[in-house]
């Protein structure tokens, strides 16, 4: 439980065989490409540029976008519990299977594309029909011209303005034209005004005062409606074409399997690809530098025996910084998530995972504290590591985490004795008449009552805040000594660790010299880095104000309790209105009593599990890391067999 020591690596070998070495590479999956920088001794490298790159992201890009469509487009849809397939590497790397996977892509493509244009079609004629509807009611075609003595014009006034106004002012200044009106709607007023050409001028200067704007229909015969008709029925034969097309595609739902493994195929491709874009080359050799475990080196060094190649491998240097490859065990391992959410250590600080394993289940059990809850939570990761088997860089932690916190929250749900909060003692009172106190008559008992003795769980969620922020500083000091600085962790963590001891004897009545001893010890030691006597005295007074983070720090944790009693709370309170209506009537009150307690208890999990995860984190990130973390390495990335849809079995380099 540590972080891997890192090794440089480089490698010189003849271009003829880089294809072949980056394929071990790849499926040695403990290397990791970097960009380097020209060798003094080799300045005739140039950057390698195979060009096969952009071909193979073409090719990807046509794979994910037909099976996006089989998606879309297929009736048989896929569970979400459905494994992954094990697939062999002979298969995996099957040149042949994956030409004929291009092959259908491309033909699906080309079909998603006709979708997509029927769609854009649609989707104008929509527009084009939307344009029209408002001139449906008029039995006049929209495209006729002027004649020598009626003129037709169409348009649109504000919803607002007054056509029965408009109306009589046109019949008092022109007494040659009439308006009708086709539809309104909250915005406009659609017209038709037709007038004799000799009042045009005046038409025109009424229509102008009213806020008119005149409407043209190009390429319009017919009427409004007779348009609508022909548009109608085009949306419905693209409606039928779509349809056909969807169904050819969904026809192609046997092979979304081959699909899938031709895209992860090339996905690995691409990787090894993109790996060697970053390659040094004269043409005949070419160069490689990166980053490799140690404990990888001698089987690479094996595997890499059989090439003419050339091989160096050194430690980091001080002014390096390696990628960082935490190794855990199988407790230890799903904290990782709590931690990769934060930030990777530096490669010379820490793993923090098993530090904060220990102290983040409790956390988490202490305030989610319910024994019905941690069974749900063990039962989820059981079902999902067990039957779905993720690999997700992140899901894979998730729900082992969500057992083992579980397997925490029984343990202070028996110490609280909340199981769904107190169904145990609701369900008895309401359906068998038992006393408030019948599981203390009976013999079972709880240890700690947090709705009457709500100090002592703060008492305890102190005590446990204490000790994390004690044993973070216990880090630091090992960290210190480590590095072979022993008095930079004597004064800097000793000092504090005085001043604390002088609190606490000072509160179980002892002497308060021990106190003064620490006060003293931060004022002579945390100014040592100054140069003069005055600012020496004056940092170490100055360092007396993190007392008030101390404290902060401490106070932090009674959240625990907080949060604890909030989901007691709640849990109970739907027990409650359940029990109501549990005693009315034996049959419909027993069937409301369970949809309140299902969808009371359902809300009370979620919220409290999403609260108690960030919350638990919260006390890592802020009160523990900053007593000894140092953030912004870089997760280790080598050069592997990543994929998405399947699993590759037999591989071996």
């Amino acid at each position: 439980m540590s972080i891997v020591k890192m090794r440089h690596f480089e490698l010189l070998g003849l271009e003829a065989d880089c294809k072949t070495i980056l394929g071990l590479l790849q499926r040695a999956g403990c290397v990791q490409v970097d960009e380097p920088e020209k060798p003094e001794d080799f300045s005739e490298l140039q950057r390698r540029r195979s060009g096969e790159l952009q071909q193979t992201c073409a090719d990807l890009a046509t794979l994910k976008s037909a099976i996006d469509s089989l998606v879309r487009f297929s009736e048989k849809k896929r569970s979400i519990f459905t494994p992954r397939p094990l697939v062999g590497a002979k298969r995996f790397f099957d040149e042949q299977k994956l030409v004929e996977a291009l092959e259908t892509a491309e033909e699906l493509c080309m079909q998603s594309k006709k979708i997509t244009a029927l769609n854009a079609e649609e989707g104008r004629l929509q527009n084009r029909m939307a344009t029209l509807q408002p001139w449906s009611a008029l039995d006049i075609p929209l495209n006729t011209p002027p004649l020598r003595s009626l003129n037709i014009v169409f348009g649109v006034i504000p919803a607002a303005a007054s056509l029965d106004e408009l109306d009589r002012t046109l019949a008092g200044e022109a007494e040659l034209a009439e308006v009708f009106l086709s539809s309104i709607d909250s915005d406009q007023q659609y017209l038709c005004v037709m007038y004799h050409p000799a009042v045009e001028e005046t038409v025109t200067g009424v229509l102008k005062s009213f806020a008119f704007g005149r409407m043209a229909f190009k390429d319009v015969d017919g009427t409004a409606e007779e348009n609508l008709l022909l548009l109608r029925k085009r949306l419905e034969e693209l409606r039928q074409e779509r349809e056909s097309i969807q169904k050819g595609i969904s026809d192609y739902a046997s092979v979304r399997e081959d699909l899938e493994l031709a895209c992860d195929h090339l996905g690995v491709t691409a990787a090894r690809e993109e790996a060697a874009e970053l390659l040094l080359s004269t043409g005949k050799t070419f160069y490689l530098k990166g980053w490799i475990p140690a404990p990888a080196v001698e089987p690479l060094q094996k595997a890499l025996s059989a090439h003419d190649c050339a091989l160096a491998f050194e430690e980091p240097g001080e002014e390096d910084e390696p990628p960082i490859l935490l190794r855990n065990n199988s407790f230890t391992r799903p904290f990782m998530m709590v931690s990769k959410m934060y930030a990777m250590p530096m490669y010379r600080n820490t793993d923090p995972n098993p530090l904060i394993s220990v102290f983040y289940a409790l956390f988490f059990g202490m305030m989610f504290a319910d024994v019905a809850y941690g069974l749900i939570l063990i039962a989820i990761s059981l079902f999902v590591t067990k039957k779905l088997k993720p690999k997700g860089p992140m899901v894979r932690y998730m729900f082992p985490l969500m057992g083992l916190c579980g397997g925490a929250s029984i343990l202070w749900g028996v110490i609280f004795g909340s199981f769904f909060s107190d169904i145990i003692e609701v369900v008895a009172k309401t359906y068998f008449g038992a006393p408030a106190d019948f599981l203390l008559q009976g013999g079972v008992w709880k240890l700690v009552d947090p709705m009457v003795h709500p100090e002592y769980v703060l008492i305890v969620a102190v005590v446990l805040g204490v000790i994390h922020l004690l044993f973070g500083m216990g880090v630091k000091a090992y960290l210190l000594c480590r590095d072979k600085k022993p008095l930079d962790a004597l004064f800097d963590v000793g000092s504090w660790w005085l001043l604390f001891a002088g609190f606490a004897v000072l509160a179980l009545g002892g002497t308060f010299w021990v106190m003064v001893a620490g006060f003293a010890a931060l004022i002579l030691t945390q100014g040592r880095r100054s140069k003069s006597i005055g600012g020496k005295l004056g940092m170490g007074l100055v360092s007396l104000y993190d007392l008030t983070g101390y404290l902060s720090d401490v106070l932090s944790y009674s959240r625990l309790m907080a949060l604890g009693l909030t989901g007691g709370v709640l849990g109970s309170v739907f027990n409650i209105i359940g029990s109501m209506m549990g005693g009315a009537n034996i049959v419909f009150g027993t069937l409301g009593f369970i949809a309140i307690f299902l969808v009371g208890h359902v809300l009370n999990f979620g919220i409290n599990i999403i609260g108690t995860y960030v919350h638990a984190a919260r006390l890592q990130y802020v009160e523990f890391y900053n007593k000894f973390y140092e953030s912004g390495g870089k997760e280790f990335a080598p050069l592997n067999l990543t994929t998405k849809y399947v699993d590759i079995e037999g591989v071996d380099y």
